[in-house]
Parts: structure tokens; C-alpha cells; sequence
């Protein structure tokens, strides 16, 4: 039994379930997310929301965790929806979701969604600062999370790691760039990515995609699903 803490909606007679992995500093219960279940259990996929920390008693805190941890929660995830015997999974990511979803075992895996992605180095790094023996991450006064050593050692890693490592993976694959955010990041990714492959900007998003962008992304991402064939 999944240990995590997570939401499964699962649709009478679903064969496909989509796993939503959550941006840094963020949780399963994100607005964005909730959002996405509603609207992928509306077209019958079934859900899986969960989180790799949580500011909740007895869960494990931001400052506790590391990349590793996040690949080993999403491979506890995948076996999880692998073991309720669904046909096809696939791994929908967002911003720092996507760097340590990419290490993740993706056998059985169909299919990658990787919303406005991040990469590690001296842009990641430029949110993070030390005050009093303590590295926070602090992003443009929006937040002010406290992280832990392995995590700061992670932000440090050569951005070209990412782009060899998404090289590798032979799954179909679907990036979406917020127009007023990360795009050299997504342009980078999706040159370095595998065919089947593609490539969405949306016009005037910003990195969350809230707003009136939510249902272009949402949408796009439907029809994308549906008109592949190797998803089929």
C-alpha cells in the first residue's frame, strides 16, 4: 500500500491514469493541480495527486528533502499505478517536478507532460540565499522557504546533466512554455528531447498558467494525448 500522501481518483472503467508531480515548494492540494484532476476525471482518466512534503504534522518537511527523494517518491507512485493495473501511465510535471522527474524509472511509463520546466544552475540558484546558517529560497517576495544542504547541492548541478538526461528517454513527449517565464528552459529541453515531441507556448502565461491560461493548457494537453498515436 502506498505509504505517501496522495488523492487517487480512480474512474469506473478507466484504463489510463495520470500522475501529477508538484513544483517546488508546492503540495498535491496546489489550486493548479486540483484543477487538472477535475478536468482529466471529467474526460475519465483517472488521478493521482501527491506530495513530497507537506507542513503537516508527522509528513516530511521541505528542509528534510532532496532530489533523491522526489525520484524515489515518483517510482513509489508509478509502482503504486502500475500494481492497480491501469493500461497507461503518464507523469504530468511542473517547474522543479520536472528535474527529478527525469531520473525517474520510466519503464512503465507512457507518456510525459512538462509544464514551464526548470533547470538547476545560476538561474535556480539565483533564488537561494544564506542567512544565519540557513539556505533559503526566496522568489521574488512571493515565498521564503528554508531548504536543506542536499537540496543547495542539487540547484548546483550542471543544467547540461537535465539536458543529457532528457536525451535519454524514448517516451512521447509534450512541453508547455508560459510565454513571460522559463522559455529558454523549455526551448533547451525540447531540443534535446527524443521524437515523438512537442513544443506549446501559451501566449501572455505566467509560470503558474492561473488565470484565463488554464484551459488553453488544459485543453492542448487533451488533445495532444489524444491525437497520439503511440499513447493509444
Amino acid at each position: 500500500m502506498l505509504s505517501l500522501t496522495h488523492t487517487l481518483k480512480q474512474i469506473p472503467n478507466s484504463k489510463w491514469i495520470i500522475i501529477f508531480v508538484h513544483w517546488l515548494t508546492s503540495d498535491q492540494d496546489e489550486e493548479i493541480f486540483v484543477q487538472w484532476e477535475k478536468f482529466f476525471n471529467e474526460n475519465w482518466f483517472s488521478t493521482i495527486r501527491f506530495s513530497l512534503y507537506w507542513d503537516l504534522p508527522n509528513e516530511r518537511k521541505l528542509i528534510e528533502t532532496c532530489l533523491q527523494d522526489n525520484i524515489d517518491d515518483t517510482n513509489t507512485v508509478i509502482k503504486y499505478a502500475k500494481d492497480l493495473w491501469f493500461k497507461k501511465i503518464f507523469l504530468v510535471w511542473h517547474s522543479y517536478g520536472c528535474l527529478s522527474n527525469l531520473f525517474t524509472d520510466l519503464s512503465d511509463v507512457s507518456w510525459l507532460i512538462m509544464r514551464d520546466p526548470s533547470m538547476a544552475g545560476e538561474m535556480l540558484l539565483s533564488d537561494v540565499y544564506e542567512d544565519e546558517d540557513w539556505y533559503f529560497i526566496d522568489w521574488w517576495d512571493w515565498y521564503k522557504h528554508r531548504i536543506g544542504e542536499k537540496y543547495y547541492q542539487d540547484f548546483q548541478a550542471d543544467p547540461q546533466t537535465y539536458l543529457d538526461q532528457i536525451s535519454k528517454i524514448q517516451i512521447p513527449v509534450k512541453i508547455f512554455w508560459a510565454e513571460n517565464w522559463l522559455a529558454e528552459n523549455a526551448r533547451l529541453y525540447f531540443d534535446s528531447a527524443n521524437e515523438p515531441k512537442s513544443l506549446t507556448t501559451i501566449s501572455g502565461a505566467y509560470h503558474r498558467f492561473q488565470w484565463g491560461w488554464a484551459e488553453e493548457l488544459l485543453n492542448e494537453s487533451l488533445r495532444w494525448i489524444e491525437s497520439n498515436p503511440l499513447s493509444r
